[in-house]
């Protein structure tokens, strides 16, 4: 692995990005009609840190589990530097925070808590694991939200929307990475087995969709706004289809829910510029 694909892998730059640029939406619904003030910038930068932090730790503390994945194999030659830079990285995106409301300090605060004690301890247990770490993908959002002055009602139905759906996607990933689990964590495909582990995720995303259709009654005023969310239930009920019927299969396709989140954010942005 070259040295540029393995920071790419640790850093998991594009779910970096997309988290900060959803925290960057969320905070124009929420926060008065510029597009670029301190409270918007702000609220991405400590996003991004946090969610760029969290990862060079998890890959320093959990560098067992990921060598042994041999489907996405990343060697970890230096451990303690990643988790260095990964502190690093948490603390600098709790003191941007500081310049946000009290219940931004408190998010980013307790996503680093989490993340802390995520690769540690909480890991190695579900259901603590799945909840924890659709908790800690939903920061976005909440941290965009608690940025301003929380104006535009779409917001909260996307929020509880957004738990829903990541934590579908952390189900996926238990099943996917059930061999490389094996003896290092206790997930949720062992315990109830993966067919039903996968129902369970279809089950948690029915709800995500439901949460959904609320959502799109706040964008009659943009059909685009709506279109990108009616193709982004469309994608997640054709997953929550297959996970119903325990297709085991349907499990490697929990990159879809990044294409689903990123048409939520495409209609997010509809919806703030006035795009008809």
């Amino acid at each position: 692995m070259s040295s540029l694909h393995f920071w790419y892998k640790v850093t998991r730059i594009e779910q970096c990005l997309i988290a900060a640029i959803s925290a960057w939406l969320i905070a124009l619904l929420s926060n008065g009609p510029l597009w670029f003030n301190q409270p918007k910038l702000i609220a991405a930068g400590c996003i991004f840190l946090s969610f760029l932090g969290g990862s060079l730790l998890h890959y320093g503390i959990r560098a067992d589990v990921y060598q042994r994945k041999w489907w996405d194999r990343v060697i970890v030659k230096n451990p303690a530097r990643l988790k260095t830079l990964g502190l690093l990285a948490l603390s600098a995106s709790v003191g941007l925070a500081v310049l946000l409301p009290a219940a931004c300090v408190m998010n980013a605060v307790s996503n680093f808590i989490i993340i802390l004690l995520y690769s540690n301890l909480i890991d190695r247990y579900w259901p603590w694991k799945n909840l924890a770490i659709a908790f800690a993908c939903l920061s976005p959002l909440l941290v965009g939200w608690w940025s301003g002055h929380r104006l535009n009602p779409i917001v909260p139905p996307l929020i509880g929307a957004t738990f829903c759906i990541y934590l579908t996607r952390e189900i996926m990933k238990d099943v996917m990475d059930l061999s490389a689990n094996r003896g290092r964590r206790f997930t949720m495909a062992m315990a109830l087995g993966k067919e039903n582990a996968l129902r369970v995720g279809g089950i948690a995303l029915c709800i995500g969709l439901f949460l959904l259709t609320e959502a799109i009654q706040y964008a009659d005023s943009s059909l685009s706004a709506i279109v990108s969310i009616v193709i982004a239930l469309a994608l997640f009920s054709s997953l929550a289809i297959h996970l119903l019927r325990r297709v085991t299969a349907a499990a490697k396709f929990y990159r879809a829910i990044d294409i689903g989140i990123v048409l939520l954010m495409f209609g997010a942005l509809c919806l703030r510029a006035g795009l008809p």
